[in-house]
């Protein structure tokens, strides 16, 4: 067995703030039973607390529909390349053999897509599975897939999957 990190699970914004992301730990404690070894990593409260002072932030990270223009538009998309920056470093200091992405809603999707777009430019032969309740109506993990960006998704329960994936 090699010393690499298995998997990396990490949640992206927008996820509320009231606990850590539950789905994301239950995958996470399958795949260590099974005998892997898994870091998690809570982007969203990560960019909350660097980010809270801007109220774009705040809105972004509590209502289910958000809507920046204008200026506010400007500084949030300024906020998220700051943060996709963070997240990046984070990933390739890690350098897991597998990148698991939580995405709890569909809000996620700005972020998710800017996010992997810039790391399969730096790190290309990246693994990047993506699951969570954000993806259950949707069919962008498929367009995700054919674009080349992610390397797999699950929908639906990942505890049994993402032991499925790692093997």
């Amino acid at each position: 067995m090699s010393d690499q990190l298995d998997l990396l699970i990490v949640a992206i914004p927008p996820v509320g703030l009231d606990g850590p992301p539950l789905g994301s730990s239950l995958v996470a404690a399958a795949a260590k039973r099974a005998g892997f070894s898994v870091q998690s990593k809570d982007f969203n409260l990560k960019f909350y607390l660097r980010n809270r002072e801007h109220s774009v932030v705040r809105e972004f990270i509590s209502q289910d529909t958000f809507s920046a223009e204008g200026i506010a538009k400007a500084k949030f998309d300024e906020i998220l390349n700051n943060e996709i920056n963070h997240w990046l470093e984070e990933v390739l200091a890690a350098k897991p053999r597998w990148l698991g992405i939580s995405i709890f809603s569909l809000r996620a999707k700005k972020p998710l897509i800017r996010f992997l777009r810039r790391l399969k430019k730096v790190a290309p032969d990246q693994k990047i599975v993506i699951g969570g309740s954000g993806l259950t109506n949707d069919d962008f993990p498929e367009k995700y897939l054919a674009e080349g960006v992610i390397d797999a998704f699950i929908k639906g329960e990942g505890e049994e999957a993402i032991i499925e994936l790692l093997n």
